[in-house]
């Protein structure tokens, strides 16, 4: 089983989040047009996802993302992140 760096894998996983934010701010000028401007494509809508987990495994994690400031849904996308890029060094290919 592979575990993350330093001894606590939840702060690591919480460093290593904070990291990659800091590395992917977006610099753009202002736009200034006349007429129908268009916006950048994102993702609009999210999904309800309901899942099962053990009672100390949620406080664990609502107590880390208040910490840290994240809503539910932003936390688990940084979650998300850095298991793949764990997946990648693994040898995961999307």
């Amino acid at each position: 089983m592979k575990t993350l760096a330093g001894a606590n894998p939840s702060l690591s996983i919480i460093n290593k989040t904070k990291a990659n934010q800091e590395n992917t701010v977006i610099k753009t000028k202002p736009v200034v047009k006349t007429g129908l401007v268009r916006q950048p494509k994102r993702e609009t809508k999210s999904l309800l996802m309901s899942m099962r987990i053990r009672p100390s495994t949620k406080e664990k994690f609502d107590k880390l993302r208040k910490l840290y400031r994240y809503s539910q849904s932003d936390f688990f996308d940084a979650l998300v992140a850095i298991a793949e890029d764990n997946a990648v060094l693994d040898g995961y290919k999307e």
